[in-house]
């Protein structure tokens, strides 16, 4: 059966990559949570997304600038939290989908996150990702069992292996699935926010689709997993 993950923890149910968001997430049985990772200046890995505090706090400076104490409050009063903080909350209830945002840190980021997804004994329940192949090979150097990803805008598959790739949903049909999973590679779908095209996804055998709205996402997959085969069939044929 495919799975969910909601996209930055859930940004309809809470600030974008906040424990708030994450609680939510699984308070609605989402199987994963995508989340986003950053060094802060002190080498703190913290959850955020963008380079820069401007867009979520009005503040242009930007996170690698800052030691971890200063660090602005997101809205709501929600703190930007470590990466070791979404792993306590997460433990048993939800797997994390991580992102390594690369704003300059690179392979230092890589190893940080390695380092506490071994120091947390969490890597059974993660996936370590990034546009750049490059530090998730640094990831899994230093942790060898670590599961890791590429994500990407294009139908292009990679050459070298990967346990999963996530593409933009736009670009996916059936082919690029039967591919992956040709080479052994699973395929998230990201960011579905269309009921019908996450139907149409899930018929093309996708493993795992990324929405904003994981309740959303939750009801959708019971329902296609209750359709007639010739209904998904014809679905796929859609696609």
């Amino acid at each position: 059966m495919p799975d969910i993950t909601a996209h930055r923890a859930g940004t309809t149910l809470g600030t974008e990559n906040s424990l708030q968001a994450l609680a939510q997430s699984i308070a609605f049985g989402t199987p994963w949570a995508e989340i986003d990772v950053q060094l802060t200046a002190d080498g703190m890995v913290v959850v955020f997304h963008d380079a820069d505090l401007q867009r979520l706090t009005g503040d242009p400076r930007r996170v690698r600038d800052l030691a971890f104490s200063e660090l602005p409050s997101l809205p709501g009063g929600n703190r930007i939290p470590l990466l070791s903080e979404f792993i306590a909350r997460a433990r048993g209830r939800i797997g994390l989908n991580i992102e390594l945002k690369d704003y300059g840190d690179g392979p230092p980021l890589a190893t940080h996150v390695a380092e506490v997804l071994q120091a947390q004994e969490f890597a059974a329940q993660a996936l370590v990702c990034s546009f750049n192949p490059a530090l998730t090979a640094v990831a899994k150097r230093t942790l060898p069992g670590l599961r890791v990803g590429l994500v990407q805008e294009t139908a292009s598959l990679p050459h070298e292996a990967f346990d999963f790739v996530s593409v933009a949903h736009h670009a996916i049909d059936n082919a690029l699935v039967q591919e992956a999973h040709a080479r052994g590679m699973t395929v998230h779908a990201w960011t579905v926010n269309d009921r019908e095209r996450m139907r149409r996804l899930l018929a093309m055998d996708v493993d795992n689709v990324i929405t904003d709205n994981p309740a959303m996402g939750m009801e959708t997959l019971r329902a296609f997993g209750s359709l007639k085969p010739w209904h998904r069939a014809w679905l796929r044929w859609r696609a």
